[in-house]
Parts: C-alpha cells; structure tokens; sequence
C-alpha cells in the first residue's frame, strides 16, 4: 500500500519526501505560515491509518504539539515523511 492523503487519490511520493513538500508539489491546500520551518505549527494533518508505525515526534515537533495540544494523532505535516500504508487527511 501506497501513502495516501484523503481526498487526493493516486498521487506518488518521492522517498525522503515530508508530507509538507508532497502537499505542495501535488497543490493540496495545506496551510504553511513558516514555510516548513516548524514555528507554526499550521501545517498539521491528521494521521487515519497506522499510527503505531510512526516515529516518535522530533523534540520541534513534541515542543509545538505541547503548546497547541495537539492530540497523537495529530502531527506536523513539515517534520514528517510520507510513507508506505501512511494515511492523512487535512483537519475539518
């Protein structure tokens, strides 16, 4: 199985791609205040599939999701690659 964003079927990923640079080369509307520098925190997604595979956030990533709240399954679409049987979608 293939990385998926919801609603954006049968797009590719490039290896070592983050699931922000995957979002604009593809034009999926992703908000990116800091332009993928981690000082937003606006690029989050919601992780739907296999979240248990997932590395553990970056001390960047755990800092901002502290500060907002952020739910586990909630990450930062600029410190995460995509990657196979991954699944996300855009926040409601």
């Amino acid at each position: 199985m293939n990385f998926s964003f919801e609603g954006y079927p049968d797009l590719k990923f490039k290896e070592g791609e983050t699931i922000l640079e995957f979002a604009i080369r593809n034009q999926i509307p992703l908000n990116h205040s800091c332009g993928g520098n981690a000082t937003c925190g606006t690029c989050r997604v919601l992780v739907t599939s296999n979240l248990e595979h997932l590395p553990e956030r970056n001390e960047v990533e755990k800092e901002i999701s502290e500060d907002r709240s952020f739910s586990e399954f909630e990450r930062l679409a600029c410190q995460l690659n995509c990657g196979p049987n991954l699944t996300v979608k855009l926040p409601d």
